[in-house]
């Protein structure tokens, strides 16, 4: 019994619940209703509008039409009026047409009259003024032929002239492209010059720069090699290399920290053997050397630049260099703190160790890019030059030829001129025999 209850209980409350969702139903439908029946009404306004617009603009069309019926109908008549007016003007044109023929046959029977009365008069005084006239022609025909004549022999002058000119500047022409070729055979060899200094460089480059170990090290650490900041003069370039040794390919770092970090880089690498050298060492004191056989101390042979000019004091410092090996053993007793080095790069160390041979001739082959370098700074230079000059020679040699050319126009044109006044002359000749058998006829 008590299920029954609760069973009645939920479905009264879903019933209630059904009840207040129908209510809100109905409540929106009632209101969408109510925007129907507005919008209804607006639309019934809007078309009560309408039919009045289109009553109004059915009764403007129906004017528009009964007016231009009105005017066509008048414009008939019109045309009805104009047709009747131009046709009497094309009768009354007709008539003047034929009036002024009838005019014009008169006029010229009038003038025929005239011109037979004044051509008796002009023959009776054609006679006499013909006669001369003629001795004044034969005299201006004359006259014409000696100037004529005279134009001739300034013509042909003056086309000698020019072709005098055009030999010398046709001279002058083959000259300037002898000189032409001989510059680009020039600059075809400057170029090949320059193109072969590249290259020597290139390789030369390619022999010097064997340095694993750079590629390893942080750019902005590394400084470069010692043989990069030195340059040594030739005389002393195997000394100066036998002392270095391998220190020639010694790595200028920036610091001590950047050095430190170079190491650890190189730490477990195979780059091989690498020696360094920071941007400002320690200073060491210089040894002293003295004996007959002391050409000089190494750095008065060498140029550093300025900010590497420590590390040069510190790695040849108590470098000597003498004059042979002999020289060096006799001096190694007095001076046992200096390194003596003999032209031929032979090394004679504190120690009394002696080394000799192994250059790689690093020196000389930098010495030698830097003197290609200059060569084919040189060369691109004196290339330019020879560019300009082949410029302005094709330049020369392009007015040369337009002379030419405008002398060969001239050449034609005096020709011509020649030529017609040749024939000027021959008509003038004509002319003269011509009024001398009129004169012989008219003097009879």
């Amino acid at each position: 019994m008590e299920r029954d209850i609760s069973e009645l209980e939920r479905r009264i409350a879903v019933a209630k619940a059904d009840i207040g969702n129908l209510g809100d139903y109905l409540g929106k439908i009632e209101y969408q209703q109510e925007e129907a029946e507005a919008r209804g009404r607006e639309i019934t306004a809007r078309l009560g509008e309408l039919a009045a617009a289109d009553e109004k603009i059915s009764g403007d069309i129906a004017n528009s039409q009964e007016a231009l019926r009105e005017r066509t109908e008048a414009f008939r008549v019109l045309e009805a009026g104009l047709a009747e007016k131009e046709a009497l003007i094309e009768e009354k044109r007709r008539e003047v047409f034929r009036i002024s023929e009838e005019l014009s046959g008169m006029r010229n029977d009038l003038s025929r009259q005239q011109s037979l009365v004044e051509s008796l008069d002009r023959r009776e005084m054609a006679s006499l003024k013909e006669s001369e006239d003629a001795r004044k022609v034969l005299g201006e025909v004359e006259a014409a032929i000696s100037s004529v004549e005279s134009e001739i022999l300034a013509n042909g002058n003056e086309l000698l002239l020019l072709e005098e000119k055009k030999a010398v500047l046709v001279g002058e022409l083959s000259s300037a492209r002898a000189g032409l070729e001989e510059l680009l055979r020039s600059l075809a060899d400057a170029r090949e010059d320059l193109a072969s200094h590249t290259s020597r460089v290139e390789s030369l480059k390619e022999i010097i720069v064997e340095r694993p170990a750079a590629d390893l090290i942080p750019a902005e650490s590394l400084l470069g090699t010692l043989s990069d900041v030195i340059e040594v003069g030739a005389e002393y370039e195997k000394a100066v290399e036998g002392a270095l040794s391998e220190k020639a390919d010694m790595l200028i770092m920036r610091s001590e920290m950047d050095l430190r970090g170079a190491i650890e880089a190189l730490r477990g690498s195979e780059a091989g053997k690498v020696s360094f050298i920071t941007l400002s060492p320690v200073p060491i004191e210089r040894a002293a050397a003295k004996g007959d056989g002391v050409i000089g101390r190494a750095l008065d042979f060498v140029k550093v630049r300025e900010e590497f000019a420590h590390i040069a004091e510190n790695i040849l410092g108590r470098v000597f260099v003498v004059r042979d090996i002999e020289s060096a053993f006799a001096m190694a007793g007095v001076n046992r703190e200096a390194v003596l080095v003999t032209l031929e790069g032979e090394v004679l160390e504190p120690s009394g160790a002696v080394v000799v041979g192994g250059g790689k001739g690093i020196f000389r082959r930098k010495r030698e890019i830097r003197e290609l370098e200059e060569m084919i700074a040189s060369g691109k230079s004196a290339i330019e030059g020879m560019k300009n000059n082949v410029q302005e020679t094709q330049n020369m040699i392009l007015g040369k030829e337009e002379e030419i050319r405008e002398l060969d126009l001239s050449v034609h044109r005096i020709e011509k001129e020649i030529s017609l006044s040749r024939l000027t002359v021959e008509n003038h000749s004509n002319d003269r025999e011509r009024m001398n058998r009129k004169l012989s006829y008219l003097t009879l």
